[in-house]
């Protein structure tokens, strides 16, 4: 995001929200990531040597590596959004698959675009499912206990 606002510094930011277990269950899923963040750091130059440490120490876990970097770009963006103080919304999946059209035209107001028709009539046409499951779907209590607390969640 800084990098951005020092090349657009009238960028306009619409960041998605997910629950996290479902992000964390969908990212296990997904070829890229079983090539390139499962077992190994996706992203680098954002972590502490302690992190480090215990990427080092947990990098046998996919779940618990996965978790520990998903957390890393919620802690980063809301740094960021501190920090840099951007021209940012934030929409929730879950709001998203709810009210599509709605959400839509908020996007669209706040980075000051018109609605465009054939967008709404996508939508229309096209139903929006919550893929969102409770998270004992995606992970044994062992893992949620663990996933939680990685991630802050009592």
């Amino acid at each position: 995001m800084e990098y951005l606002l020092s090349i657009f510094p009238d960028a306009y930011f619409v960041i998605l929200k997910r629950k996290p277990i479902p992000t964390i269950g969908s990212f296990l899923k997904v070829n890229f990531w079983k090539t390139s963040g499962l077992k190994k750091l996706w992203w680098s130059g954002v972590y502490s040597d302690e992190e480090m440490n215990w990427v080092n120490d947990h990098k046998d876990d996919p779940v618990l590596l996965t978790t520990f970097q998903i957390k890393k770009i919620y802690d980063i963006t809301e740094m960021e959004c501190k920090k840099c103080k951007p021209n940012y919304i934030e929409v929730n999946y879950e709001d998203f698959v709810k009210r599509p059209r709605e959400e839509i035209i908020r996007i669209l107001d706040f980075v000051n675009l018109e609605v465009d028709i054939a967008c709404l009539k996508y939508l229309k046409e096209n139903k929006m499912y919550n893929s969102n499951k409770p998270g004992s779907e995606y992970f044994s209590e062992e893992e949620l206990e663990k996933i939680n607390n990685i991630l802050n969640i009592d």
